[in-house]
């Protein structure tokens, strides 16, 4: 799964906005590292005091602890809209998650339904590309 192509739906469009992720390192001890880049002080106080959420739902999103620190670098002239491609998949996305959202709500286990829910989602993003 791309974090990139996935960025809205994970950070929201507050933050989406103005930070862009950059790339994910890892050190010796395979704890990871994303790396983003923010387009003004703003974008990057705002995902200072939300990391602990984001970084949750970064793994959320993988299904499993992949980031453990989130390493912000401020880009003055970094100004990131939205094209056209990027609004279609998130309109799909919630037509896309409503229907998995219905099919997985007989699985009791919380974190077995978040994983299935992101599954489904890959799997619906995948036929409407």
């Amino acid at each position: 799964m791309d974090i990139i192509e996935y960025w809205v739906d994970i950070v929201g469009m507050d933050l989406a906005q103005g930070v862009k992720p950059e790339k994910i390192s890892y050190s010796q001890k395979n704890k990871g590292t994303l790396h983003v880049s923010c387009f003004a002080g703003a974008y990057a106080t705002l995902l200072e005091h939300r990391k602990k959420i984001v970084l949750e739902k970064i793994n959320t999103f993988f299904g499993k602890e992949v980031i453990r620190d989130i390493k912000i670098r401020q880009t003055p002239s970094l100004l990131i809209k939205e094209n056209p491609q990027s609004e279609k998949k998130q309109l799909i996305s919630k037509e896309i998650k409503q229907k998995v959202q219905e099919k997985i709500q007989i699985i009791p286990d919380k974190d077995l339904r978040q994983a299935a829910f992101q599954l489904g989602i890959s799997i619906f993003q995948k036929k409407v590309d």
